[in-house]
């Protein structure tokens, strides 16, 4: 048998193999002979059956698998000659079985990538402190206030600064409706009905409270808001957009007092000290959770600066492909028409090539540093983390491991094991410096 082997750029390798006539024969019978074993041909004994009657009763069978074979194994000594990471293997594009008796088969086989590791050890990074401050308890305190806060309506005056408005608010940009301006879905800006905003700089728009301030209920005015120009959607950074605003109503808020009366409410039989004790640990654990969120996130995004490498398109396609379904979802979830979806269809598929590339970058620099450090992936651990996974998505342990076999999930668990063991040990060898907190505005 003859293979030779063809590197192309996006990690293919393209292999064409000669298989003389006597292999191709050989592995014929042997098939032949597997299916004779099993056949049962009325007048002969089980594996008696002549060859000719086999080839004629299972021909279509017998060719299937002998493809098949012959594939797989070519595949096999293409991978092994050539000492290649194969991903996956495409369906051949040249299976051409000759007179003669010989084969001559073409096939691409989707390489992972051939990376250079940058230094990964020493990685310095900043994070946030998880310390829980007297602040972080304070201000988690008043959001338990002003969640059971009482609220009165007024009537008899304007409204004034640190009351609550109840507006409903209509957008324009250019004179056009903003959506329409911007020619796709902006949230929230488009406009509510009955939307509370607190009356306190920074509670909704950069100006909009003081704006506000001194309407009367029933009242409708024009405020332009110069939008910020780190604002989400981009299209508006700049730019004055005017709000039809309607003051629907005047509520004043009352808060309740900080005493054991109220910490009863909250947990009963608990007394103000003890809710502050569990308010504690709730803050530690969320800045916790954030701080090795931050810590991860900056991990990877040094690290994928140091180095590049190419990716297999194929597999960024279906990478792509997925995660604009999962943008696709979001939007319609959040009121998208399919008019406004096929506006941004360019824009959609452009961020969902970027996404799947970066998704992809990380996936194959862990799997690399893994090997390299020779990480590993116990049972144990997948076990674990399917447990979790079950408990999250709200089912039984053992009819959620089915589902995942079913759908050959599992690899894809371990997978994301290994990155995670692997994420842990880059952070062990990080050098990380503790930042303080970025404001609000920033």
């Amino acid at each position: 048998m003859n293979i030779t082997v063809d590197k192309q750029p996006n990690c293919l390798a393209v292999y064409t193999a000669e298989v003389p006539a006597d292999a191709v024969e050989s592995a014929r019978k042997d098939i032949m002979k597997a299916y004779a074993k099993e056949a049962k041909i009325p007048g002969f004994r089980p594996g008696k059956a002549p060859a000719k009657i086999i080839q004629k009763r299972y021909a279509k069978e017998i060719d299937e698998e002998l493809q098949s074979r012959m594939v797989r194994s070519t595949t096999e000594k293409a991978i092994q000659q050539e000492e290649l990471r194969a991903l996956e293997v495409q369906m051949p594009e040249t299976f051409d079985l000759k007179e003669d008796g010989s084969l001559t088969i073409k096939s691409t086989i989707i390489l992972a990538p051939a990376i250079e590791l940058p230094d990964y050890k020493g990685l310095e990074i900043e994070a946030e402190s998880d310390e829980v401050t007297a602040e972080d308890e304070a201000n988690a305190l008043e959001q338990l206030r002003e969640r059971h806060a009482d609220y009165a309506d007024i009537e008899d005056r304007p409204i004034k600064e640190d009351d609550i408005a109840v507006i409903t608010y209509s957008s324009t940009l250019d004179g056009k409706a903003l959506e329409e301006a911007v020619g796709k879905p902006v949230g929230f800006i488009a406009g509510r009905e009955g939307f509370w905003i607190k009356m306190t700089e920074g509670a909704f728009l950069p100006g909009f409270s003081k704006d506000v301030e001194g309407m009367a209920v029933g009242e409708t005015k024009e405020i332009t808001v110069t939008m910020p120009d780190d604002f989400p959607v981009e299209d508006l950074r700049g730019k004055d957009v005017v709000f039809a605003t309607t003051l629907d109503g005047i509520k004043e808020q009352t808060l309740p007092e900080l005493n054991d009366e109220f910490a009863a409410k909250l947990a009963e039989g608990k007394t103000l000290d003890e809710v502050k004790e569990i308010l504690a640990e709730n803050i530690k654990q969320q800045k916790g959770n954030h701080v090795q969120e931050q810590k991860v996130q900056m991990l990877l995004s040094t690290l994928t600066e140091k180095v590049d490498f190419e990716l297999p398109q194929s597999v960024v396609d279906r990478e792509a492909q997925n995660a604009a379904n999962q943008m696709v979802n979001n939007a319609v979830q959040q009121g998208a028409t399919e008019e406004q979806l096929k506006e941004q269809e360019a824009q959609i598929l452009e961020s969902a090539q970027a996404q799947a590339k970066q998704n992809l970058k990380v996936n194959f620099l862990m799997q690399e540093i893994a090997q390299k450090e020779e990480i590993k992936v116990e049972q144990q651990d997948v076990l674990q983390r399917i447990m979790q996974m079950a408990q999250q998505a709200g089912k039984k342990p053992d009819a959620f491991i089915k589902e995942l076999q079913k759908e050959n999930q599992i690899p894809a668990v371990q997978n994301q094991v290994l990155i995670g063991k692997t994420i842990d040990f880059l952070l062990s060898e990080a050098k990380i410096t503790i930042v303080d907190p970025k404001k609000d505005s920033e």
